[in-house]
């Protein structure tokens, strides 16, 4: 059966004051042998102690304890009700936790996805001007060998200076006006001073 929590009424003094009131009583004869065999052996160290006082001092570190104990007991069913509480609460913690976690681990798996895309995006913006650029030179090398051979060269066989090798002034004449060209562009890029130097690697080649 469990006891009822006692409450104190007066406030706890922090001075070892005596109380008028003398209080006696008869002990168990094993405890009074006790008693007087530890009586004995500090008045022979040296201290000055009688059966009064060591009762008197044992009471009062048993009333030390009760005052650094609760100040009020609880029952232990109590005690245990508040502990399956706290660790359902914990539980319960726990769990949010786990499923959080969950959850970022998932976003960070849909940001890496989307990342990925996006760099692949990315990369092929910055090779579109590449495409376009190989995909005009074709078409514009394309047509100009094609006026070389199917015009240029039949116009300059008809003359007497170049009837023997027409293709050769054709070519000269190509390589000329790319050249002139080539020029034209680094200037504009010099004049609106471009961040990056033009190289047209695919249209530099030695003097014929």
């Amino acid at each position: 059966m469990a006891t009822e929590p006692r409450s104190r009424t007066k406030a706890i003094s922090r001075k070892k004051k005596l109380d008028k009131e003398s209080i006696g009583t008869l002990l168990y004869v094993d405890d009074k042998r006790i008693l007087d065999e530890e009586v004995a052996r500090r008045n022979d160290a040296g201290e000055d102690v009688s059966r009064s006082s060591i009762l008197r001092d044992l009471w009062h570190a048993n009333c030390m304890k009760e005052r650094l104990s609760t100040e009020e007991k609880q029952p232990i069913h109590v005690i245990l009700k508040k502990l399956l509480e706290e660790l359902a609460a914990t539980r319960a913690e726990v769990q949010t936790i786990g499923k959080t976690s969950k959850e970022l681990a998932t976003s960070h798996e849909d940001l890496l996805a989307l990342n990925e895309t996006e760099f692949k995006r990315i990369f092929g913006l910055a090779s579109a001007h590449f495409n376009v650029s190989a995909q005009g030179f074709t078409l514009l090398w394309a047509l100009l060998d094609l006026f070389q051979r199917l015009v240029a060269d039949p116009m300059l066989a008809r003359t007497e200076e170049h009837q023997d090798n027409p293709n050769a002034e054709s070519t000269r004449q190509v390589h000329e006006a790319r050249t002139e060209g080539l020029q034209l562009i680094e200037q504009f890029s010099e004049q609106h001073q471009a961040r990056e130097s033009l190289q047209m690697v695919l249209l530099k080649f030695d003097e014929p």
